[in-house]
């Protein structure tokens, strides 16, 4: 349980618009001691709570566009689409276009 509150801290310290770095140093410079953060590619990072035996691990989805925070999910490990229940909502950017 203490993976998720860390993960829920972090979470609530990242803002949409901020650029990838933000998210580096608030990581880094964070007590977030059971957390991992990988970075998938330029557009997505995911940040990984330990592996808890008969647990439905939670994972953060940051991604970003133009190098800049555009949405963060909370997901399960093993669906991307699939929203833990008592997870906050997601941060995402609303389109202007139609």
């Amino acid at each position: 349980m203490r993976a998720r509150i860390e993960l829920i801290e972090l979470f609530e310290m990242v803002e949409l618009g901020n650029f990838r770095e933000t998210l580096e140093d608030r990581f880094e410079n964070g007590d977030y001691d059971t957390l991992q953060l990988t970075h998938l590619s330029a557009e997505e990072s995911l940040v990984r709570t330990p592996l808890e035996w008969g647990a439905r691990n939670w994972l953060m989805w940051v991604e970003f566009d133009d190098n800049r925070i555009n949405a963060v999910r909370f997901r399960f490990q093993d669906s991307r689409y699939e929203r833990p229940e008592s997870a906050p909502q997601d941060k995402t950017f609303v389109s202007q276009e139609k």
